[in-house]
């Protein structure tokens, strides 16, 4: 499982929103122990934290789609278009 969409409405709600989703992953997926694969990775990247993918906004791309939240509308981008035509 690599991606994750999680939609709220309103300013107070997102930080709960956020830790309901956290928790549920972890939750499903268990943390690394000892007796794990060295290629298994954790189930929430902290690289990935750090770079934002956890922030809220109106437009993600999310599985090679452009979703936006306020126009609400889902597109390619145009590189993807690209090489499809």
């Amino acid at each position: 499982v690599d991606d994750f969409l999680a939609l709220c409405q309103g300013q107070t709600t997102r930080r709960r929103v956020r830790q309901t989703l956290l928790h549920a992953i972890d939750d499903v997926l268990r943390p690394l122990d000892s007796l794990d694969s060295p290629w298994r990775k954790e189930p929430v990247s902290l690289k990935k934290l750090r770079q934002g993918d956890c922030s809220w906004a109106t437009i993600k791309t999310m599985l090679g789609w452009v979703i936006d939240t306020v126009n609400m509308t889902i597109h390619l981008p145009p590189k993807r278009v690209e090489r499809l035509a």
